[in-house]
């Protein structure tokens, strides 16, 4: 092939939206899209739908970057207070300082707590890993998760 189309769709820079412009989701639409991934679970399969909807859920109702969501463990999460201490990010397997440099405590919003309690005896109860991880306990691949969660609710 002389010319590979691809490399011209990389390069082009889409339009940026300023956050007073864009559209929030409501809370419906994101409680469909976490159902929507439930139609994904198929045995080893299942571990990647639910850590999909962990992502939705702590992107949506905890405001975390998926950076955040990384570098979060189980013992800087108290579902009895709804909070979450982020302390640390991981970038592409590095792990980092929050962008900010400043580690702060995130009340979580209610419909995150259920999931979180659900989330960790799914991952055995631990109390020092990562909450998001891969099945094989490495970093969970935010970009294969958010391929999941574009596919299953863009039909």
């Amino acid at each position: 092939i002389d010319h590979n189309p691809w490399r011209d769709i990389q390069r082009t820079k889409l339009p940026m939206t300023s956050a007073e412009e864009g559209v929030a989701y409501t809370e419906r639409t994101v409680e469909i899209m976490i159902s929507n991934l439930e139609a994904d679970f198929d045995g080893r399969k299942d571990h990647n739908a639910k850590a999909a909807q962990m992502i939705l859920g702590l992107g949506i109702w905890a405001g975390l970057r998926p950076s955040e969501m990384c570098g979060l463990k189980w013992e800087n999460v108290d579902t009895d207070l709804g909070k979450i201490h982020v302390k640390k990010a991981i970038v592409y397997g590095v792990t980092k300082g929050t962008k900010s440099g400043d580690e702060r405590i995130v009340t979580v919003l209610s419909p995150l707590v259920p999931m979180l309690r659900a989330w960790k005896p799914y991952c055995g109860n631990p109390t020092t890993v990562r909450t998001l991880h891969a099945r094989d306990d490495n970093p969970v691949n935010m970009e294969d998760s958010g391929v999941r969660i574009r596919g299953t609710n863009c039909h």
